[in-house]
């Protein structure tokens, strides 16, 4: 039953995330403001990350585990309360047909990477599983690339991969999750297994890395508004790299006054670029297909939390061992290294945002 729900949770989600974006996109015109409000949407979830640790640290102290799920009832009400106040309207979108086969394969694919990443951290690369699994997704991926090719209106269009801020920051995105949500599921093991912390002990142990993250989204604003948005892609992946990479070197169980300075630089260079990747993707197609690219990068970036998560969540080991998760931490660090030179490769035109508009 608490799987069941969570997949409602997660179609919730997928409809709410990528929709709120691209309404932004829509209702303001203005390359200034447009740039501004799209700071203070990242600037938002940056927010309920830094909070989400300590709230639910209490909650699940005070009232039980089951509580956590509570919350979502009023956050939900006032959500469709102020939808439906203040949505302008006339942005209703072209209506699009459904892409059954292609999401078939798509949610199939990653399923089954998930499923060989998790099990080749228990059994095995080489595990038959594992080796299963593996083959059920290039299988699933030549699927789906065959399927977005026939039908008449894909889910995703391959042609938009032909530009190169639409591929490139999608797959920054995708590296962005793999190390940032494979470290905050690793770091949540790790304190409460290697350092014995109970639940709002740990929570609080975070606030140096989601309170970071959401001061990150505020100095990347700034910064894109000055340079452009692939500054702040590169510089703060690498500063995010340069924090997993010395809390790897400094290892979990250090003092917490100690792990606070990387956990600060890891928030600090993730919340900068946030800011950056959704203005990149938004400014790679026309105004008209802003859902689908906001839908492709949150696509993406729950793709690479889905990685992370697994394969961070593998390495760190059952149970989990300090050197477990310093091997975690390099991978993170590896991957947000990677994250920047793509972005540095991608060969953007440094301009500033009021240079910029919207595709056309």
């Amino acid at each position: 039953m608490l799987q069941m729900a969570r997949v409602l949770q997660g179609i919730g989600a997928a409809l709410l995330l990528p929709t709120s974006l691209a309404l932004l996109n829509h209702a303001i015109a203005d390359p200034k403001r447009r740039t501004q409000s799209i700071s203070s949407w990242a600037g938002a979830g940056a927010l309920g990350i830094a909070l989400g640790p300590i709230l639910g640290g209490i909650l699940v102290e005070g009232f039980g585990w089951r509580s956590i799920f509570a919350v979502n009832l009023p956050v939900g009400l006032a959500g469709f309360w102020m939808t439906w106040r203040y949505l302008p309207p006339g942005l209703q979108s072209t209506i699009r047909a459904l892409d059954p086969l292609g999401q078939g394969f798509a949610i199939a694919a990653l399923a089954a990477l998930t499923f060989a990443l998790i099990n080749a951290g228990r059994s095995g690369p080489t595990a038959v599983a594992s080796l299963v699994g593996g083959g059920t997704f290039l299988v699933c991926v030549a699927g789906f690339v065959i399927a977005e090719s026939a039908v008449r209106q894909p889910m995703l269009p391959l042609g938009l991969f032909g530009r190169p801020a639409f591929a490139s920051t999608a797959v920054v995105g995708l590296l962005h999750n793999i190390g940032i949500y494979g470290m905050i599921f690793v770091l949540s093991l790790a304190f409460q297994k290697l350092r014995d912390a109970d639940p709002l002990a740990a929570g609080l142990l975070f606030l140096p890395l989601t309170g970071a993250l959401a001061l990150g989204t505020r100095l990347g604003s700034k910064a894109m508004r000055t340079w452009g948005p692939a500054w702040p892609l590169v510089c703060g992946h690498l500063a995010a790299s340069l924090g997993a990479l010395t809390l790897a070197g400094l290892g979990v169980t250090a003092p917490g006054v100690v792990i606070a300075a990387p956990l600060l630089l890891t928030g600090l260079g993730a919340g900068t670029t946030t800011p950056a990747m959704s203005l990149s993707i938004l400014d790679s197609v026309e105004r008209k297909q802003s859902g689908l690219a906001s839908g492709f990068l949150n696509g993406a970036r729950q793709t690479g939390g889905a990685i992370g998560v697994a394969l961070l969540g593998a390495l760190i080991g059952e149970p989990a061992t300090t050197e477990g998760a310093r091997l975690a931490f390099l991978v993170a660090a590896g991957a947000l290294a990677l994250a920047s030179m793509v972005a540095l490769a991608a060969g953007w035109p440094l301009r500033r945002p009021a240079e910029s508009g919207t595709a056309n």
